[in-house]
């Protein structure tokens, strides 16, 4: 008897499938049309889509590029001179430790809402200004090591992270906000194709398709 209710089951599910099968056919063709009319809404943009992506992705690997090349030159340079420099550099690392607790503090601050980092600013500012003053005068440093000892072991041009960050804003600004505007109008085609198409296989009487719109 439990095989004779099964298939008096599938047949019933069967029945109601044929029934609906005019809805499931509608959302056949309407889901698959929207999606096509959205595929030929975006390659209307496809002359403006693919120049941008080949450029970031030329400008992405340039880049990354030059950040390796200049920063393996710059970490030979400092391992070449850390013989000769490296009283300087322990300083340099001293100097780092004693000011460690003045950005904790600063952050910590800022984290409670008492914003201090302008202070540090103005504070720097105003050694900066009495640094030049001094050089003008009595011409040495007074913030900085003399030019001779920053050139042999401080100063190596290379690519800063910050200038990677901004490019990957640009990059990430491209394909978030840009190539979206772009096919703004064949994304909610894409939307409705997606699910009237899920809708053929769906269980019970699916709706009918929605019309097809498009806005260009």
């Amino acid at each position: 008897m439990a095989d004779l209710g099964e298939a008096f089951a599938l047949l019933g599910k069967l029945i109601e499938f044929l029934i609906t099968l005019p809805m499931r056919i509608a959302n056949l063709v309407v889901g698959t049309t929207n999606i096509l009319i959205g595929i030929g809404l975006s390659t209307m943009h496809l002359g403006e889509i693919i120049p941008m992506v080949f450029m970031d992705f030329l400008m992405i690997v340039g880049y990354l590029f030059e950040f390796v090349k200049t920063y393996t030159v710059c970490s030979v340079f400092f391992i070449a001179n850390a013989k000769r420099c490296f009283l300087y550099y322990i300083i340099e690392f001293i100097g780092v430790l004693l000011y460690m607790p003045v950005r904790i503090m600063l952050l910590l601050l800022r984290v409670l809402g008492i914003n201090l980092y302008p202070v540090e600013k103005g504070v720097w500012d105003s050694l900066e200004k009495l640094d030049r003053y001094v050089v003008g005068n009595a011409g040495f440093h007074i913030i900085y090591w003399p030019k001779s000892i920053r050139d042999n072991c401080f100063n190596c041009k290379r690519l800063k992270v910050d200038v990677m960050m901004q490019r990957a804003g640009d990059v990430s600004d491209d394909f978030f906000v840009k190539i979206p505007y772009l096919i703004r109008n064949a994304i909610p085609l894409f939307i409705t194709g997606a699910n009237q198409l899920g809708r053929i296989f769906a269980s019970g009487s699916p709706p009918m398709p929605e019309p097809i719109s498009v806005k260009f």
